[in-house]
């Protein structure tokens, strides 16, 4: 009876605990959230399944690795308010993430055309649509230096389709 009555202690406090650490998270849409929330809440539930299944071990053996994801996974959270933006690495240099492109609360009445939004037209920036991606001048000029063009005036044509993808038409030489 005793070992029945440690279960459910602990199978309830460690849902409380859950609830509490991940209460964020847990109240979004699974496509708002990057990959590594979900990996840090899956560890936390791997955790908290031992700590249910092996009442003869101590709790703070489950306790504290729980109480570490947490932590981490609040720390993340208090990085994202700080610059707006989840740390990730992009390995194709002139896509963006096509995540967190979705994440992005565009107009609803305002999609992004399958063929392509328009950020550089006759080597002017289209400020507008920046702003429809939440980015700005400078994110644009850094993404084309990482590929050597230093001039906008160099790109005649520059679109991004709904997955991030970039379409670029160089000026011919000879033009100004």
């Amino acid at each position: 009876m005793i070992l029945l009555e440690t279960i459910i202690t602990r199978t309830l406090f460690l849902m409380v605990l859950i609830g509490l650490g991940f209460r964020q998270m847990l109240a979004a849409k699974m496509s708002d959230r990057p990959f590594s929330e979900w990996l840090i809440l899956a560890a936390a539930a791997e955790f908290s399944v031992l700590a249910v299944i092996e009442p003869d071990v101590p709790l703070t053996f489950f306790f504290v690795p729980i109480l570490l994801l947490i932590l981490a996974h609040r720390f993340f959270a208090w990085f994202q308010k700080l610059t707006g933006k989840w740390p990730q690495m992009s390995l194709v240099p002139l896509t963006l993430a096509a995540d967190e492109l979705l994440s992005k609360n565009l107009n609803a009445d305002e999609p992004i055309p399958v063929m392509g939004l328009v950020l550089i037209e006759n080597g002017k920036i289209r400020s507008d649509n920046l702003r429809r991606i939440e980015r700005t001048q400078l994110w644009l000029r850094q993404e084309l230096r990482k590929f050597g063009y230093r001039d906008i005036r160099q790109v005649n044509y520059l679109t991004m389709d709904q997955t991030g993808n970039f379409f670029m038409d160089l000026k011919k030489e000879g033009n100004p």
